[in-house]
């Protein structure tokens, strides 16, 4: 869900049933519909609800989709192409 706080919008991700995983981290995306361009938006810790604050001026109709990845500790920056769950947000 994403709702706008004052000038900002704030993205809430939460995943229930989320289980630590064995290795790495989870990692919350937002990405154009191909998928093709994605921007990092932070860390989930499983078990919790997270509110993100999204860049300012992104726009979130190039950017609709909400990937949560998991992500290894290797210093890669980069997208792991392990999606666990992935939507398309409402206009």
């Amino acid at each position: 869900m994403v709702q706008k706080v004052g000038s900002t919008a704030q993205l809430t991700v939460t995943i229930p049933g989320l289980s630590s995983p064995a290795r790495g981290y989870y990692e919350v995306w937002m990405a154009t519909a191909d998928t093709k361009n994605m921007v990092a938006i932070g860390n989930l810790n499983p078990g919790s609800t997270a509110i993100y604050t999204l860049p300012s001026g992104m726009n979130l109709s190039a950017f609709p989709v909400v990937d949560v990845s998991l992500e290894a500790y290797d210093g890669n920056p980069a997208h792991s192409a392990t999606s666990l769950v992935r939507g398309t947000l409402k206009a």
